[in-house]
């Protein structure tokens, strides 16, 4: 009996030594292929950041004609911390700011006063987006070159408009209250 339990062990051992290896055989497939995942996802987020670059010294450059034509206390880049590579959108919204005295801002500023004072808050997001839309001019919606831009651009933040229009109004806000000082 003595003899068969020992050679029970032994084959029990050499059965688990069998069972290591195979599991060590695995464990390192699996390293090679996480290897290759780790290596592609690299190449893949150099890939993005090299569009997202081009794309980013294509918007500058529209940026830097914007506040050469208007000037850079009128021109406000946001930058769009969305952006996705191959759908054709911007890396930011660059707006020319409207003074506080003209006409569009102060139709959409009184029409913004009443649709809050009559509670209509849908009303209220389409008012601040028209002021977005007015003050955006790159990507430009009005230019059938660069539409599909700020299509793309638009689409990938629902929201971005009335953020952008927050932003508009802080800044014009604050360019009225250093000119009632200086």
């Amino acid at each position: 009996m003595q003899d068969s339990n020992e050679s029970w062990d032994a084959a029990g051992i050499e059965s688990a030594r069998k069972r290591a290896e195979a599991r060590a055989a695995e464990a390192e497939k699996l390293r090679a292929s996480l290897d290759e995942i780790n290596a592609e996802r690299a190449e893949q987020q150099a890939e993005e950041e090299h569009e997202r670059l081009r794309q980013f010294v294509q918007d500058k450059r529209r940026q830097k004609e914007l506040e050469q034509q208007h000037g850079f206390n009128r021109v406000l880049a946001v930058p769009f911390s969305s952006w996705k590579p191959a759908v054709g959108a911007a890396t930011m919204l660059v707006v020319v700011l409207p003074d506080a005295r003209s006409n569009t801002y102060q139709r959409l500023q009184r029409a913004g006063i009443r649709h809050k004072e009559a509670g209509e808050a849908e009303r209220i997001v389409d008012d601040v987006e028209s002021l977005a839309r007015a003050c955006i001019r790159y990507p430009n919606p009005n230019d059938p070159a660069e539409k599909p831009m700020y299509l793309a651009t638009v689409n990938l933040a629902p929201g971005i408009l009335a953020n952008l229009a927050k932003q508009i109004g802080d800044a014009v806000a604050g360019r009225e209250a250093a000119a009632k000082k200086g």
